[in-house]
């Protein structure tokens, strides 16, 4: 691949990111960062290839959004670098644990500003439906588990409402950062796992339940952080609903 090329991929991929903003968006920097180093594409032309897309994403962004723009391309460069690096050199299981942490952060930030900010009307099933099918994908994400449900009990405005996230995840940050497994360990543990679930009620300040959410997976061994996580989920999510006006029993 020329070095023309790379630019000119690059700087689409950075265009789609910061239009979307999304981890699926986000893998093309994982992946153009591995591709550099399979194509002796140096960390340097890399970058240089990341300042001509930004600077052309800067000319068309007006002065107020000019830093949330710099801060979402900056964040793009370290993906694409954190890629270059991990087939470059390796990973250790500090960095692959600092890598995982950082990803987690990023996802749990975009959801709590999603759901500060999302409107929901107490009659809308449109708007209640989204917003259990986001926490559904990104609870299901942030902890890996195979399936996550969420449920929002029936009121006397809405029926119930229930959103499913299973399948294979978004990105490849799961298969590079995901706990690693022996060799000899894999046909036996690994395969044998018992199923796992995590379950955690909407329950709003008054003390009313407004649904649960429930995650699961026969591979997913959930961590004490997945389930404060999920916990701390729920609690974003009662909070959104009853903002929005709705009531549960």
């Amino acid at each position: 691949m020329t070095l023309l090329a790379f630019g000119n991929r690059y700087a689409e991929a950075l265009r789609t990111f910061l239009l979307t903003r999304s981890e699926r968006a986000l893998l093309a920097a994982y992946e153009l960062g591995r591709e550099a180093v399979q194509t002796d594409v140096s960390v340097l032309d890399l970058v240089a290839a990341h300042n001509a897309a930004a600077l052309g994403a800067f000319a068309a962004t007006p002065p107020r959004d000019v830093v949330p723009v710099a801060e979402a391309a900056g964040d793009f460069l370290i993906e694409s670098l954190a890629a270059f690096e991990m087939v470059q050199r390796g990973l250790t299981d500090a960095r692959r644990a600092a890598f995982q942490q950082r990803r987690v952060m990023r996802m749990f930030s975009q959801l709590s500003i999603v759901l500060a900010d999302v409107p929901v009307a107490a009659n809308d099933r449109g708007s209640i439906a989204e917003i259990a099918q986001l926490v559904a994908e990104h609870a299901r994400e942030l902890t890996q588990a195979d399936r996550a449900m969420v449920v929002f009990a029936a009121t006397g405005l809405l029926p119930k409402i229930t959103a499913v996230a299973e399948g294979e995840p978004l990105d490849a940050w799961s298969d590079v950062l995901g706990p690693r497994v022996d060799d000899d360990v894999a046909g036996s543990d690994a395969e044998t796992a018992a199923a796992e679930i995590i379950h955690a009620a909407f329950v709003t300040h008054r003390g009313a339940k407004l649904g649960f959410i429930e995650l699961s997976g026969a591979s997913a061994r959930f961590s004490d952080d997945d389930r404060g996580l999920v916990l701390q989920i729920a609690e974003m999510t009662a909070a959104a609903l009853e903002r929005g006006g709705v009531r549960g029993e």
